[in-house]
Parts: structure tokens; C-alpha cells; sequence
């Protein structure tokens, strides 16, 4: 997918940077309501800390990396990276962590984890941080502000925005080519896509081709919810309170699950179960010629099509009309509570040093997630390094164009993980039975609201 290589185009992105990031969701910045209440300490002494990080692969060497970069560049800090499993086995062995007390200084925990890990009361905000220890000097303001705030709660922010990405479509050019579709236009909507899926689909051929392939996955009916402008659960999003309700019955979830049933129905597409791996393996092998995806997949895309087909990428589809945007998945990093004051301080001095723009653009052109930092953005648009790989620009044009609200601010449960199985049961209910999508959904409905109740009798 060739972009338009203009001045105009560049133009527009800096415009957009300069004036349309710093206004995103639930206002600017964060507030400073906690007052310190100790002397700042100096690291006098070399200290160790500890660093959990849940993901693997490309991005698990990507994180190692920025961590080797750190404790080379200077000798009081050494940050230990110890790998703890993958996004939900991480954050189950965070649980049983803070039970017993034997937390890292530093957590990953996936998007899913942050209402839990706030109400656990067993993490020290950055806001916290900053003020205990205000020679570090950490500074939010060049960060995208949609970014910070999805951390924060009651004005506060909790944790670090790091690895953060959303879902966007990626598709086989040759294969639209051979289709008789035009390669530079992709499915829009999701009448398109049912249309374009269809014409993707060989079923006579000897080795089966289908329109598409994407793994089950409930972040991807939350990010068609928040595209259509709704709300995944109520109470704002469960950041006006706990939430009580799922919307699973609503028009903006049935809308997306109904187009997916629709199209395992007809044979437009094959699943690959729960496995990213495994739907990425049937886009790269062309037993697929569309993929809904994590742009922190890019990376890992391009090496295994190594170059066999034209890749194309694309936003999201949604259904014709809407005008929401995308919620953002990934992580973020939590300092743990039960830590010396000099571990807490090494802490906020390494994620001071994550937010710089060097730090940013590598970790972006490494894997795929967004540079939050809007120095970093600028002087990637100014260097013509988008125009040269339009792929890792339109995740960033995808959020740009996103509405900023509660709607893209995402869900915010403590049983999340919990939620997302039942979500997730319920469309493979879907594809093994002849129910509808409707009763299905009404039964998950019923079933998560049931863990909700179970959840908030704890607080």
C-alpha cells in the first residue's frame, strides 16, 4: 500500500499532533493531587530491581533490549527482566504475588489487569511516585494524553503507558488482484466486507481459500463496541463506578458477532481458535486473504510474509454511518507497593528514560506499537520514515482519527480476564451450535453480570 507522498499529507499529521492530541480523552493531563510526604532520597549506592515483562518473541527481545540500553547507560541502576508468562498467566502470577508478598518492583500487566491491580491497593501510583520523588522530573506533557489517561483514575495516574496497540486489518493485495478487487481499497465497512470476503473465497480450489482468519478474541468486539461509539459495560465504562452491566445485547456488539457468524456460516472464514499465532500463520501462508490483527503483529507479519505477497493494512472496519473510535490494547508498567524507597525512585528514573522520544521511536520501529511520545511522532513524519512504511502508520492514523471519550477509553472491570473468556465461549457456542447470536449473547450476558455482582461485594 503506497501513501501519497505529499506536503500536504505531512502537513495534516502536524496539525493533527500540535492541536488535536493534547485535547483526547477525559481532558488534558493528569492531576497532582497527592503531596509528598517524605524527603526525596538520592541512589547513592548501586540497587537492583526487579522487572516482570509478559510478552515473548520479537516483542519480549524488543523490551529486553530497552533494558539493556538502560543499564548501560549509566551504573547506579540495574533493572533484572524476568519473564512471567504471557499477558493472563502473567497477571495470575502477579495475584498470588501481591497474596504473598513477594511482588517485583516493576509489573507488566495487560490492559485487562488495571481495574484489578487498582483495586488491589497493592501499586504506587506514578502521580505518588512523582511527588515523592520530584527530582526525577518525569514529565507527561509530550506524551499523547489519550495514552496517559487510560491509566488514569479519579485524576490520578497509575501506571505507565508502554507497549500500547490496536487491532487493524491486514490484507493480501495479490490475492484481491487475482479476486478482481481492487488492491487499494480495502473493506471499509462492514457490508464491504462481507461483499469482499465472499470474492476472497475459493472453495473449489485444492487447498481451501477463504476471505478471512482472525483469532476469537473478545478485545476485537470491544474495539467494534467503542467504533460504533458504544460502551462495552455501563457506569461509564466502570470508570464512574463499578460496573454492573455488560452490553452484549446492544446493537454495537450483535453488529460485529453477527457479520462474524455470518461469514463462518457461509465458509468466508476459518477459525484459528483463541491463537494469534495460528490466524497470523493462515494470513502468511495465503490460506486467508484478510486478517483483523494487533499492529504489535506488524513486525512479526512482514518477516513471515518475507516478501511472497504485497501486504496491505487498513483501520478497522465498522458498520457504515459509525463515527467512535478505537480502544487501545497492549500495557502498561506498575510499580509494586512493599519496596524501598531507592527501588521506588530506580523505578521512576527507568520509565523517566522509557518516555524519552529516542526511547519511543525504538520501541515503536521494533514492534509495531504506537510511539506515545509526540516528539518521537514528529520527527518520524518529518524524517519521511511513514512514507516509506505506510504499515506502521496506519494504526497511528487509525487512532488519530478516533473520537476520545469513555467509549475509547475502554472497559475498566476487575474480572476482565474472566469477561473476556465467557465473551469469547459464547462465539464459539456460536459457531458449533444452531443457536442465535442474540440467545447466546443473552446467556453470556447473565453469566458475566453474575461474576460483576460477585466482584463488587468484595469493595
Amino acid at each position: 500500500m503506497k501513501m501519497r507522498k505529499s506536503k500536504s499529507l505531512l502537513s495534516v499529521v502536524l496539525v493533527l499532533i500540535i492541536l488535536i492530541l493534547p485535547a483526547m480523552i477525559f481532558g488534558s493531563g493528569q492531576a497532582e493531587k497527592v503531596k509528598a510526604s517524605q524527603t526525596d532520597v538520592e541512589i547513592t549506592e548501586p540497587v537492583e530491581i526487579t522487572f516482570w515483562y509478559a510478552v515473548s518473541g520479537a516483542l519480549g527481545d524488543a523490551v529486553k533490549a530497552l533494558v539493556v540500553e538502560f543499564n548501560e547507560s549509566q551504573d547506579k541502576i540495574t533493572i533484572i527482566p524476568e519473564y512471567a508468562g504471557e499477558y493472563v498467566p502473567a497477571m495470575n502470577k502477579l495475584r498470588l504475588a501481591i497474596q504473598s508478598k513477594s511482588t517485583p518492583t516493576i509489573a507488566m500487566a495487560y490492559d485487562a489487569g488495571k481495574r484489578t491491580l487498582i483495586d488491589s491497593k497493592a501499586t504506587v501510583s506514578i502521580d505518588k511516585l512523582k511527588a515523592l520523588y520530584p527530582s526525577v522530573g518525569i514529565n507527561f506533557d509530550d506524551f499523547i494524553d489519550s495514552a496517559v489517561n487510560y491509566f488514569v483514575f479519579n485524576d490520578e495516574l497509575h501506571a505507565l503507558p508502554f507497549c500500547l496497540s490496536s487491532p487493524i486489518l491486514y490484507y493480501n493485495k495479490d490475492l484481491f488482484v487475482k479476486a478482481g478487487l481492487d488492491p487499494n481499497k480495502p473493506p471499509k465497512t462492514f457490508e464491504e466486507f462481507l461483499v469482499i470476503a465472499e470474492k476472497l473465497t475459493d472453495k473449489t480450489s485444492a487447498k481451501k481459500k477463504v476471505g478471512a482468519s482472525w483469532a476469537i478474541r473478545s478485545w476485537l468486539v470491544e474495539t467494534s463496541v467503542a467504533l460504533q461509539n458504544g460502551e462495552f459495560v455501563n457506569k461509564g465504562n466502570g470508570r464512574n463506578g463499578l460496573a454492573t452491566e455488560v452490553n452484549l445485547t446492544e446493537a454495537p456488539t450483535l453488529n460485529f458477532i453477527e457479520m462474524w457468524a455470518e461469514m463462518n456460516k457461509k465458509g468466508y472464514y476459518v477459525s484459528p481458535g483463541r491463537s494469534w499465532a495460528d490466524a497470523r500463520n493462515n494470513f502468511t501462508s495465503e490460506v486467508s486473504a484478510m486478517m483483523l490483527q494487533s499492529t504489535a503483529g506488524l513486525v512479526r507479519t512482514m518477516a513471515d510474509i518475507d516478501n511472497r505477497f504485497e501486504l496491505g493494512t487498513s483501520a478497522f472496519p465498522t458498520p457504515a454511518g459509525s463515527e467512535g473510535g478505537v480502544v487501545y490494547g497492549g500495557n502498561g508498567l506498575w510499580v509494586m507497593d512493599g519496596h524501598s524507597s531507592i527501588e521506588q525512585k530506580a523505578a521512576l528514573i527507568f520509565f523517566d528514560w522509557l518516555t524519552k522520544p529516542e526511547q519511543q521511536k525504538t520501541l515503536h520501529l521494533s514492534t509495531g506499537y504506537y510511539p506515545l511520545s509526540q516528539t518521537a511522532i514528529v520527527e518520524l513524519v518529518e524524517s519521511g520514515y511513514y512514507e516509506e512504511n505506510p504499515h506502521f502508520y496506519t494504526a497511528l492514523e487509525q487512532a488519530l482519527n478516533s473520537k476520545s471519550n469513555v467509549a475509547t477509553g475502554g472497559a475498566a472491570i476487575g474480572v476482565h480476564t474472566e469477561v473476556r473468556n465467557v465473551v469469547e465461549n459464547g462465539i464459539e457456542e456460536i459457531f458449533s451450535s444452531n443457536k442465535t447470536v442474540k440467545s447466546v449473547m443473552a446467556d453470556k450476558k447473565a453469566e458475566i453480570e453474575g461474576l460483576l455482582a460477585e466482584y463488587n461485594m468484595m469493595f
